[in-house]
């Protein structure tokens, strides 16, 4: 778990096609798991549309089926 791997101001693609901007980290007050804060830049639906996320670090950096959750994208 290396905070290399996810990267502030960042562009990410979603497993799932949507591409997202890290904008800062946090700590869980009650774990002190250092979370991953992002916002989505593709809105493809309401629930996207101005909502920020928060994930665990391992969990944004982990792989589905062979494939990474979040991989870095060219902008």
């Amino acid at each position: 778990m290396e905070l290399d791997k996810a990267k502030i101001g960042a562009t990410y693609r979603h497993f799932k096609g949507g591409l997202y901007r890290i904008t800062g980290f946090a700590t869980h007050t009650e774990t002190g798991q250092l979370l991953v804060i992002y916002k989505s830049l593709t809105h493809n639906n309401d629930f996207d549309d101005g909502v920020t996320w928060a994930r665990p670090l391992d969990m944004f950096c982990e792989t589905i089926n062979g494939k990474p959750r979040f991989e870095e994208a060219e902008e």
